[in-house]
């Protein structure tokens, strides 16, 4: 795909408004509030239920909605024929989707198909109107000595092999066999992709991706190009920059693990964001809402704005530090 290399947007940049759903940390609900728990009871319940998740499903049903009403009352405007309600510029809150974006933890079957089934009829609604994009969270990939970054059991062995297969349409790369790691040629999920004037960068946090690492090489060269099929760089078609994963790279949290991954992918990851020009990055992973300033090495200045949109449905968490050791990156906390 096109690289993401800083520079302003030419005369030929897209001007199109792409609205998009970005979250994470999903999950399966029903409407009716009824549950299923699986192996353990009750309290196996926070991996396989989310029951706020339908509320998600149901929002983005009715920003689509609401979107094809707007376009059909344009259409009759312009057309000449009267149509109540008014525009939508007339005050109106902004309506419709064109795109979700779920960076991990999609429906934390955790090894139980029969979760993947109920989960994909509870998005059918809307994935079959509009493209769903993923990413892989450790609740989709992370096993013991399966290639995976974590010597966790998250993914109840699934090792990323139902998200793949159901998600086969994404455009997940195919590297040779990596001979150090009990990986095959299909466990790549990190891709990228154009959507009108918006270049997507979607990293695997659960895979390596330190220097050297066969992902960081990929987003090496997807972020500054000359290292895909069409090795072209045309910021003017896509001005703007977007940079996805599952863990975050800025959290305000006071959990240890999280904190630790924090430093390791700023140290391998932060320079190339930023000598890409990122603009926007989105994190899922812990189960609230954070906005930084923008920022580079805990310090606010010209960089990309990071965001943490775990979400989707998961119960939220709370644990933060106090507000008066509130970080000085840190702008939202939800």
């Amino acid at each position: 795909m096109r690289g993401c290399v800083a520079g302003a947007g030419g005369s030929g940049a897209s001007t199109a408004r792409v609205k998009v759903a970005v979250f994470g940390d999903m999950g399966t609900g029903t409407p009716d509030g009824t549950t299923s728990y699986g192996v353990g009871g009750l309290a196996n319940m926070q991996w396989n239920v989310q029951v706020p998740a339908i509320n998600t499903t149901v929002m983005l049903g009715q920003f689509l909605d609401a979107g094809e009403a707007e376009r059909r009352a344009a259409d009759a405007r312009a057309a000449g024929i009267a149509s109540p309600g008014g525009a939508a510029g007339d005050g109106a809150p902004p309506t419709g989707l064109d795109l979700v974006l779920h960076i991990g933890d999609i429906s934390y079957a955790v090894g139980y198909l029969s979760d993947w089934d109920a989960f994909l009829d509870q998005i059918e609604p809307v994935a079959s109107r509009v493209p769903w994009m993923v990413g892989v969270g450790n609740h989709e990939r992370d096993f013991p000595d399966s290639g995976s970054s974590y010597n966790h059991s998250d993914s109840g062995g699934e090792c990323g092999v139902p998200t793949l297969a159901y998600f086969r349409g994404m455009p997940w790369p195919t590297p040779k066999p990596d001979p150090r790691a009990n990986k095959g040629p299909g466990d790549a999920p990190w891709y990228s992709f154009d959507y009108g004037p918006i270049h997507f960068t979607v990293m695997s946090t659960e895979h390596a991706y330190a220097p050297g690492s066969a992902q960081h090489e990929w987003l090496k060269q997807d972020l500054l190009g000359g290292g895909h099929d069409d090795g072209a760089l045309d910021k003017a078609k896509t001005p703007f920059c977007v940079f996805t994963g599952h863990r975050p790279m800025y959290i305000n949290t006071t959990w240890p693990p999280d904190l630790a991954d924090t430093a390791a992918m700023r140290a391998a990851l932060e320079p190339l964001l930023l000598e890409a020009g990122v603009d926007l990055a989105f994190w899922g992973h812990h189960h609230s809402y954070q906005r930084t300033c923008a920022t580079f090495n805990l310090t606010c200045r010209a960089a990309p704005v990071h965001m943490v949109v775990g979400t989707g449905g998961g119960a939220l968490m709370s644990n933060f530090p106090p507000d008066e050791l509130r970080t000085p990156w840190l702008d939202v906390l939800d």
